[in-house]
């Protein structure tokens, strides 16, 4: 499978693949969208995956992944769809997720992410939805909330 160079899309969905996911992934160098919700992977999200600078969608939610979503999510600036909620994400969102600037769709709900929303978060003008739901998320949504103009959708209930 990651000897596939030419592979664009790659969906794995509601299966019942389980264990880690390999590193080889970041060889798919051409993907474009990948979707492997809805199966058992487990540990850390391989830091290959965030070299995967086509993508323009990734789902990987309803999985066993835990740890931190790694600064190099920064990387993935073609992204306009970001999937991870239900796993077992913890720690602060990374501040680089503000160089996402084409996310239209973001669902982190249903972790143990933390802290606050870093400031660099309200340059997402391309938001259309946000679910950030069932996380420990504290403090207040900024005032610049209003500088995704973009917005039909949020979700910031349970934290």
């Amino acid at each position: 499978l990651y000897e596939l160079d030419s592979l664009e899309t790659l969906v794995l969905r509601n299966n019942e693949f389980s264990g880690i996911l390999s590193g080889s992934v970041g060889s798919l160098t051409n993907l474009a969208f990948l979707t492997l919700e809805g199966n058992n992977f487990t540990g850390t999200i391989p830091e290959s995956l965030y070299d995967l600078t086509s993508l323009t969608s990734l789902y990987i939610a309803n999985n066993f992944f835990q740890g931190k979503i790694d600064s190099s999510i920064g990387n993935l600036i073609k992204l306009n769809h970001l999937g991870m909620n239900h796993n077992t994400l913890s720690g602060r969102m990374p501040t680089t997720i503000g160089m996402l600037t084409d996310l239209r769709f973001l669902d982190l709900a249903n972790n143990t992410l933390n802290g606050t929303i870093p400031s660099d978060f309200y340059k997402l003008v391309a938001l259309e939805r946000i679910v950030l739901s069932r996380n420990a998320l504290m403090g207040s949504l900024s005032a610049r909330i209003g500088n995704l103009i973009n917005l039909e959708t949020i979700q910031v209930a349970y934290n």
